[in-house]
């Protein structure tokens, strides 16, 4: 009998993007947020995503408290409310089906001192009288709350108390926040995915609740800022699909099957001169990289990745130690003037395995396979940001190491040191559809909402049992006392499972509750 375990391919695009954004419907939808004395400003910036193909004629609300301050769209172009003093028009039409990022930064009176952005660029500077009136609730999706109802869809709306500069909107607009950023007062990221109330992320209890919506429906796939600067899924070629453009160009390496059998979807190295260009772009900071591999064979030193400016000049380098089945992270700043990496045994010749290696801003190196932690080291060195001139997949900068054997996939580069969550929920979003014919054959399984241990013996050797929503947030937590564990009381959705053992042989696995 074949039993299909739910460990689940990406056809549930909605759940799998851990980003998600509300959409209004023109007619009453609208986010109904507070009146909280934090949002009474005299100077500030607002700010937003919106993708609308046509917001309706007249004035939309986009995030707006009626008489202080408020961004509308005008039969689709950006406009502020000014009560009483009319309207400052971008005459920029923004309705094309595309993500766009809008804000407006306002300083109460200061001769041209107020500004409207479009996808962090100034497109408007103009003069702006803040109404002392402040008796509204700001609200997302409408002019207020019995007309401008905007039809399209909304995301990452943040409020702050200090006009930002036209540097720090270019540097910001499409990044992630933490929600503990200085001067942020107000922050919904629409994260949520369910239910009818949206979070103040920046511990100001400005929390929003949907009116008029449906919960059911009006949660939609949001905009990315999830700090990804590069993304090779080497669907047919090695073109970038982060935005960014930054396209590999391949050098003998070829197309070949991915770990599921996808023919062309992944690239095959044969370990003598193969391997991508990545072109030169600026990088570092905190970053994270991410990728499939299956290692055929340990040429010396051969590289997944190596970023550099030439030999021990500022080389980020993802590797095999020598000839051994090491993994190794090294990381080079001629600013600290050393070379510190960490490594451990984790490569099996032949098998395709999930890595990522995250570095902070302060160092903290880690390496995770399959989604589970392995290694790390606390005292490590931070990557120096600049432009790097050899960046490659497959080759190292120094002509002594090896070349990469084997075949790789859906190489991810992020801005950002991906938590542990993060990185469990990276690593499940990329699982498969499993087909096994015999259950029994495995530790455990998931069917009917129930994890099932095969043999109860084997329970001794389970730690915890921890599972994560797809957005990476640890919903529940067991020791397990008995073979056949019921989780029929999580909400529908896709899950992702981790069974730590005690002998740390972590596993990593994605389910449905249905």
């Amino acid at each position: 009998m074949k039993i299909h375990l739910l460990f689940l391919s990406v056809v549930f695009s909605f759940f799998l993007n851990a980003q998600t954004a509300l959409n209004f419907d023109g007619i009453n939808d609208y986010v109904l947020g507070s009146n909280d004395t934090s949002l009474n400003l005299m100077q500030g910036t607002i700010e937003a995503w919106i993708k609308t193909s046509n917001a309706g004629s007249g004035f939309r609300g986009i995030l707006v408290k009626q008489y202080q301050y408020g961004i509308v769209l005008k039969d689709n172009s950006l406009v502020v409310a000014e009560w009483g003093q009319g309207e400052k028009n971008s005459n920029i039409n923004v309705a094309d089906n595309t993500w766009h990022h809008v804000a407006f930064s306002f300083s109460n009176m200061a001769a041209n001192g107020s500004k409207l952005y479009i996808d962090g660029l100034p497109v408007l500077a103009f003069t702006y009288q803040v109404s002392t009136n402040s008796s509204q609730h700001i609200i997302a999706g409408a002019g207020n709350a019995s007309l401008q109802y905007f039809n399209g869809a909304i995301d990452q709306v943040r409020v702050w108390n200090t006009a930002k500069t036209d540097a720090e909107i270019l540097a910001n607009y499409n990044k992630c926040l933490n929600g503990n950023e200085s001067g942020l007062v107000m922050y919904w990221n629409f994260d949520e995915g369910t239910g009818t109330t949206v979070s103040d992320l920046s511990g100001n209890n400005n929390n929003g609740v949907l009116t008029n919506m449906d919960a059911a429906t009006d949660w939609a796939q949001g905009y990315n800022c999830s700090n990804l600067i590069a993304h090779y899924p080497f669907s047919g070629n090695a073109n970038d699909a982060s935005g960014y453009n930054r396209h590999g160009t391949v050098f003998g390496a070829t197309l070949t099957q991915d770990k599921d059998g996808n023919l062309d979807s992944a690239y095959y190295f044969d370990g003598t001169n193969q391997y991508i260009d990545l072109g030169d772009w600026e990088n570092g900071g905190a970053m994270t990289f991410a990728f499939w591999a299956r290692w055929d064979a340990f040429n010396g030193y051969s590289r997944i990745v190596d970023l550099s400016n030439g030999t021990r000049n500022n080389d980020v380098n993802i590797f095999n130690w020598s000839t051994s089945n090491e993994i190794c992270f090294y990381v080079h700043n001629t600013d600290i003037g050393n070379y510190i990496y960490i490594k451990t045994a984790a490569i099996t010749v032949g098998q395709w395995d999930f890595y990522a290696v995250t570095v902070d801003d302060n160092g903290h190196m880690k390496i995770y396979k399959n989604g589970i932690l392995i290694t790390e080291k606390i005292n490590g060195n931070p990557v120096k940001f600049l432009t790097r001139t050899y960046q490659y997949i497959g080759k190292s900068i120094y002509s002594s190491d090896g070349y990469f054997k084997g075949a790789i996939d859906d190489l991810r580069i992020y801005q950002k040191a991906l938590s542990e969550p993060e990185i469990i929920n990276l690593f499940g979003n990329t699982l498969s559809l499993d087909e096994v014919e015999e259950p029994k054959t495995k530790d455990f399984y998931v069917f009917h909402n129930h994890i099932i241990f095969t043999n109860a013996e084997k329970l001794s050797d389970v730690r915890n049992v921890y599972v994560y929503s797809i957005t990476g947030q640890k919903v529940y937590e067991i020791k397990l006392s008995q073979n056949d564990t019921n989780l029929s009381f999580l909400k529908k959705g896709v899950y992702i499972l981790k069974i730590d053992y005690k002998n740390n042989r972590d596993t990593v696995q994605k389910f449905l509750i249905n």
